[in-house]
């Protein structure tokens, strides 16, 4: 099975963003911190979901002590939870009640409209809007969207989705998507092929794509030119995200420079 997860946006263009670390999940229920530069792995925290489910992508949130994951199953009879998820310890409450069952995983929170968004149910194109309060709702993607992998959100609010093919031999594309239409405004084939996909995210300026083994690629999303930028020691990576500035501050400093922006409507 072709397992992908991509997760979080940092959706705001501070200063010394590209020097802050990531954070990883994995398929195995830890999350690390990543050296964004060099890809250095620090600080395992194991991640109590229930059993029988696994993580598929981490996210940033409303609350500046957690992160957040879907808790993705192969059980044909259960349906996906997101969990917020403690930052320092990795422990795992419940947050929203999906009601669908997500076998592979994507999750980004997107500021502007205060709304996680999070893929793949056994429908690929529909993508799940999920906001503070809970309350779900679903989107359908456009009908030529393969296999939608990753999502980002830029600083302007775009949608960046990361498409893939079951054939590790296709090389994927990155699609912009307006969500007031739900029409793709551009695209760019990328200029080769990568590994079983895992995470799509903003790092300062750069659209990096990490795949399942730990290897993290910046993406050029004008021309598609694909380069290696480090291989982390990860096993089973199935999601990143940019870790907020040190301490509340840089997390209020991200929500006050989008909540001034135009909020689009969904």
């Amino acid at each position: 099975m072709k397992t992908i997860a991509c997760i979080a946006a940092a959706v705001c263009s501070l200063s010394g963003a590209s020097a802050q670390p990531l954070v990883a999940s994995s398929f195995l229920n830890q999350i690390v911190d990543v050296d964004p530069t060099t890809g250095a792995v620090s600080n395992v925290r194991n991640v109590n979901l229930p059993s029988g489910q696994f993580m598929t992508g981490i996210s940033l949130g409303p609350s500046p002590s957690s992160y957040y994951t879907v808790g993705a199953t192969q059980d044909g009879a259960a349906r996906s939870t997101l969990y917020s998820v403690d930052r320092l310890t990795g422990a795992a409450t419940p947050f929203a009640a999906l009601g669908a069952r997500l076998v592979e995983g994507e999750l980004r929170y997107n500021p502007i409209d205060r709304s996680f968004y999070a893929s793949w149910a056994t429908d690929s194109r529909l993508l799940y809007r999920i906001n503070e309060g809970g309350n779900v709702s679903t989107i359908t993607l456009p009908s030529f969207l393969r296999d939608p992998s990753g999502l980002a959100f830029s600083s302007a609010g775009e949608l960046y989705v990361l498409e893939t093919s079951q054939s590790t031999s296709v090389p994927g594309r990155v699609v912009v998507i307006d969500l007031e239409s739900v029409t793709i405004t551009r695209e760019v084939v990328l200029d080769r092929t990568i590994g079983l996909l895992a995470g799509l995210e903003f790092v300062g300026e750069d659209l990096v794509v990490a795949d399942r083994t730990g290897a993290f690629y910046n993406v050029d999303a004008l021309n598609g030119a694909t380069t290696l930028r480090f291989q982390a020691s990860i096993t089973d990576l199935s999601g990143i995200a940019l870790v907020p500035a040190p301490g509340a501050a840089g997390v209020a400093l991200m929500m006050l420079a989008t909540s001034s922006r135009r909020r689009r409507r969904i």
